[in-house]
Parts: structure tokens; C-alpha cells; sequence
């Protein structure tokens, strides 16, 4: 068992090549060999010894045979190999089973939609393109990254069950960092690391709660996308490795709107975080997801269903603390406002927008595959589409990718849908990262008062230093 496992490596991870002891799965097999994972360690295989020894001797017999467990690395299967591409029978049937849904998304809706760990910092024109906030970004405040609030709103407070003092605590940890995992700040023209935090790092871990709640709503009809970016920066170190989250996506209660909340008195706050979590736990939530190791960084996905105020819960689940990097919402289905014509905010005029998909082939599966695309994305409102989403896109991918040498159109469809579902490769990277560099200097030239106080900030802590090195 993990405890077993542990007891082993006290004192011993360095010499057996082991970054830590933190274990968080354990394969049992019924050969001599079993698997082993650690927190950011990867997978260890260890060999079972040649005679059972009890827990007590465990120590004794190791320190006797350092033999006795090894890890071996070069002697796992090999990897399977790549997935073969669909039939056009197969892709034929993924259409006909989404031309038979007919049946419209409820007025109030969410479901679990799936997560991305690939794109990670790198989420404007990707993970995100309409509205988003960047979490305590410029602390003690938020960043909104949007062309209007006209169209969403959202309230943020900590659960009831925290100090009476207590408010969600808003933390810039690296004011400017080139880790890619790390959110790009189109304000900035570079990346910097800052949260929500619950403060639960004060509190027992056994204490339920404060967590991390807030109110979404949303104003204009259609079907969205609903993202969260969590990134576990120090999660390799002592208690930090201890955050694992419960996400969860609740009607608001009683037509509670944005506008009703409560003026910024830390007590009304207080009084209203009760009221809104008695009321909305007295319903089941309308979806759930889980957030757990997340040192690479993720973005987790909700569909929801407008217009209609929601509730969500980052439930700290007894971790550490509870930790946000940033919310963003998109549109999936319905008439676009005018605002999303003009391409992802703050960025602009430059573009980053998808690739274009072609219109024309020569051969009848990558019509087939240009089809079941365009039907995946006209079927966002209607109910149990998203249940077949990922599959059906992910077998548009396998089907293009198969025919990109085909021709011109054959591998601009393979690129395109591949840059859609944000599996990245280097040249992707550097054009990203070029596209915000030159969003940046735009941005730079265009806004005078920015220009003024960058110039007056460095003026201010070239003085500073010049003081500190008399």
C-alpha cells in the first residue's frame, strides 16, 4: 500500500533515483512486477523480492539487500501502435447519429465537457476568445479581457465557513515569468502567475471549506462554453502537492441575479456567501468535474445553456487551499453579438483566428470528415450532444490526418482541424507567440496613457535603484 511504499524510501529516494515519495497510484499485476507512480516522479516498476518479509524487518531487510527493489525503466511494452483511421461507413454513422438529435438544450443547463492540458498559458484565440477574467492579475484586482461586459457578469466570494474576516485573497506570485505554463497577459505583453486563493492554507485540512465560489451570468441566448485554468505552480513542495478540487455548476436560486449581491461590507458578504450556498446545495448540481495534479496546468470545460445566472463551486475538498487562475466564457451555438466580430479582445485588429477549413475535395471521405465536422458544430444545442463531441472530432482528426497527403485542401483540413482541437506542435508555439508579441507593440503604440505610465514606472524604479547602489 501507499504507507508500505513510503516506509520503503525514507531516507532512500536519491540513491534509488526517485524524485520524491509522494505515491499516487499503485498497480498491483500478478506476475513479480508491480507498477508504481509518483507525484511528477513518473512510473517506476519495482520487482517483488524473493521471500516475504513482514513490516517490521521491511527496514531491517532493506538496509541487508539494497537489490531487493530496482527501477527499470527500459524494459516497459513498447507503445501501441497509432490508431487506424475510420472507415467512411464508421464517419457515416457518427453523422446519422447526430442528425438525430432533435431535442433542445433545457433553458438551464451545464455538462462536464472535457479538459486541455496542452495549450496551458498559451489560451488567447485558443482556450479562450470572447470574455475571460485573469484572476487578481493586477492585485488586489482582477484583469477583464472582453470587447463588453454587456453580455456577462460574474460576482466571486468565498464560501461561509471560513474566519469572519475573511475574504478570498488575490495573489501575484510571479510578477513575470517565460514558464509557458503560465497565463499571457495581453495588457502585459508577457506572462505572469497570479490566483484566486480561499486562504485555506490557514485552516485544518479537515475543515470543510472556505472554497472558492462565483456567480456567472450570462445575458444573451445561445450555448457556451464555460473555462477554468488551473496551474499548481508549487506543487512539488510539502503541502502544495495537496490540492485536489470537486467543480460543480449550480441554477441560481430564486432568479437570484449579479445585481442583487451585496454591497463590498465584509459582513453582507459573509451574510450573503451563507444564504447563497444553503439555498443552492439544496439542489443537486447540474454538473461536476475534479481537478487534481495539476502541476502542468489544465483548463477545465462546462457547456452551459443561456440566459440564466449560475453558481459555481471550486470545492476545496480538504486540500491545501483552493487556487484560480482565470475564467473565461465563449460561444458555442447562437447568434453572434457584435462585439465577437471583431476577434479576440484586447489583441485586436491583429487576428488569431483559426485556419480556414476548405470547401472542396476530391475524394468522399474528407467530404465525409468536412460534414461531420460542420454537424458537430450545429449540434451544441441540442441535448445529448455532448456525449459524442470528443469522439466523433477527435475521429475527424484521425480521418484528415490520414488523407493530408492527398492534396492542397486534404492537408489544409488535417492542419486546421488539429489547430481547433489544440494539439500543438512547435510551429503553432512560435506563431502564437509571435502573433502576441505584435498584438502587444500594437497595443502598446495605439494607447498613449499606456505608453505614459510605463515610462513613468520605469523612471521611477531606475531612481530607486541608482538610491540603493549609493
Amino acid at each position: 500500500d501507499s504507507q508500505t511504499c513510503k516506509q520503503l524510501f525514507v531516507g532512500e529516494p536519491k540513491k534509488l533515483g526517485l524524485p520524491d515519495i509522494f505515491v499516487t497510484k499503485i498497480l498491483i499485476s500478478n506476475d513479480d512486477n508491480s507498477l508504481v507512480g509518483f507525484y511528477g516522479g513518473g512510473i517506476v516498476k519495482f520487482k517483488k523480492p524473493d521471500k516475504s518479509i513482514d513490516r517490521k524487518s521491511l527496514k531491517t531487510n532493506l538496509n541487508k539487500d539494497r537489490k531487493i527493489f530496482f527501477v527499470a525503466q527500459n524494459d516497459f511494452p513498447k507503445l501501441p501502435s497509432p490508431i487506424k483511421p475510420p472507415t467512411i461507413e464508421e464517419l457515416k454513422l457518427m453523422q446519422t447519429q447526430l442528425d438525430k438529435l432533435q431535442t433542445p438544450l433545457p433553458k438551464i443547463y451545464a455538462e462536464y465537457y472535457g479538459e486541455d492540458w496542452k495549450t496551458q498559458g498559451d489560451w488567447m484565440g485558443r482556450a479562450f476568445r470572447d470574455w475571460a477574467i485573469m484572476c487578481a492579475a493586477v492585485s488586489p484586482f482582477d484583469q477583464h479581457i472582453s470587447h463588453s461586459d454587456r453580455h456577462y457578469t460574474t460576482y466571486d466570494f468565498i464560501g461561509p465557513n471560513h474566519n469572519g474576516n475573511d475574504v478570498i485573497r488575490r495573489w501575484i506570485h510571479w510578477m513575470k515569468s517565460d514558464d509557458r505554463r503560465v497565463l499571457w497577459n495581453p495588457f502585459l505583453g508577457y506572462r505572469r502567475q497570479a490566483e484566486w486563493c480561499d486562504h485555506g492554507e490557514t485552516y485544518p485540512l479537515s475543515q470543510d471549506g472556505p472554497d472558492l465560489w462565483y456567480m456567472l451570468e450570462i445575458k444573451h441566448e445561445g450555448t457556451f462554453r464555460v473555462g477554468m485554468y488551473f496551474f499548481n505552480k508549487d506543487g512539488h513542495d510539502g503541502n502544495n502537492r495537496l490540492r485536489d478540487y470537486i467543480l460543480e455548476i449550480y441554477p441560481s436560486p430564486n432568479e437570484w441575479t449579479t445585481n442583487m449581491t451585496p454591497n463590498q461590507s465584509i459582513n453582507e458578504w459573509r451574510k450573503f456567501s451563507r444564504q447563497a450556498e444553503s439555498q443552492v446545495l439544496k439542489m443537486p448540481p447540474l454538473a461536476k468535474g475534479r481537478v487534481r495534479d495539476f502541476w502542468g496546468g489544465v483548463h477545465k470545460y462546462f457547456v452551459v445553456s443561456g440566459v440564466g445566472t449560475y453558481y459555481v463551486k471550486v470545492d476545496r475538498n480538504y486540500s491545501f487551499n483552493t487556487i484560480l487562475s482565470a475564467v473565461m466564457v465563449d460561444r458555442l451555438y447562437g447568434e453572434p453579438t457584435w462585439y465577437e466580430q471583431n476577434g479576440v479582445p484586447i489583441i485586436n485588429p491583429i487576428r488569431y483566428d483559426p485556419p480556414p477549413l476548405p470547401e472542396s475535395f476530391d475524394n468522399r471521405e474528407s467530404r465525409q470528415v468536412m460534414l461531420l465536422w460542420k454537424s458537430l458544430d450545429n449540434c451544441y444545442n441540442k441535448k445529448s450532444n455532448i456525449e459524442k463531441q470528443r469522439k466523433a472530432r477527435i475521429a475527424t482528426y484521425v480521418a484528415a490526418s490520414h488523407n493530408a497527403e492527398l492534396g492542397e485542401n486534404e492537408k489544409q483540413l488535417a492542419y486546421s482541424i488539429k489547430w481547433r482541437l489544440n494539439q500543438w506542435d512547435n510551429s503553432q508555439r512560435k506563431k502564437c507567440y509571435e502573433t502576441m508579441q505584435r498584438a502587444w507593440q500594437h497595443f502598446y503604440d495605439t494607447n498613449e496613457g499606456l505608453r505614459e505610465s510605463i515610462e513613468s514606472h520605469k523612471k521611477r524604479f531606475s531612481k530607486i535603484l541608482q538610491e540603493r547602489t549609493r
